[in-house]
């Protein structure tokens, strides 16, 4: 794609044709015409040229590497950091230096980062946050079960035929099958 933005001063009688044989070439070659105006192209040039060449040129300091485990999406980025790292750094500048709009673009970029490092740190807390709360809980039930346990050994020490009592009616009803209590004709039977 090849954008241009008419030029307000005429300096010479045959400009406009002398712009059309240029604009042909660009044509010529297939490439997708834009008119713009001058401010246009300069706020479209730093939304898109700017920051891909930054965000290149940011992960290029990171000197990433291919490994071979790579996704889809890593190995675009490392084509990202060729392809804009394969420009010279005056390339570069020049989108900064004469872009009024390249400035905020990297402001953006240094807020944005802040904004994903508050949005970590955030999830990094409410994740502590729950894991001690959930630790104080199964602590507090663990508590109360232990009081709950040493209540009734308190009981049955100072009572022992409670325990006596749960033992011999457990064996009460170990030994008397269900069928022959519930059928009160089979009893008189046997008599």
């Amino acid at each position: 794609m090849f954008s241009y933005y008419p030029c307000h001063v005429n300096r010479t009688p045959n400009f406009p044709i002398r712009l059309n044989r240029f604009l042909s070439i660009w044509e010529a070659e297939r490439c997708k015409m834009v008119e713009l105006t001058a401010e246009q192209h300069d706020e479209y040039a730093a939304n898109s040229q700017f920051i891909t060449h930054l965000t290149g040129r940011l992960l290029w300091q990171q000197n990433l590497a291919p490994t071979p485990i790579d996704t889809n999406g890593f190995k675009t980025v490392l084509k990202l950091v060729e392809n804009t790292c394969s420009d010279s750094f005056d390339l570069f500048y020049g989108l900064y230096r004469y872009n009024k709009y390249a400035p905020d673009q990297l402001q953006n970029i240094r807020e944005a980062l802040s904004r994903v490092e508050r949005q970590l740190a955030a999830k990094e807390a409410y994740l502590a946050a729950r894991a001690e709360t959930t630790a104080d809980q199964r602590n507090r039930i663990l508590d109360e079960c232990r009081s709950l346990m040493r209540e009734a050994l308190m009981e049955f020490r100072a009572n022992p035929r409670l325990l006596r009592g749960l033992d011999a009616e457990t064996t009460i009803e170990r030994k008397q099958p269900p069928a022959i209590l519930a059928n009160p004709a089979h009893n008189s039977t046997s008599t």
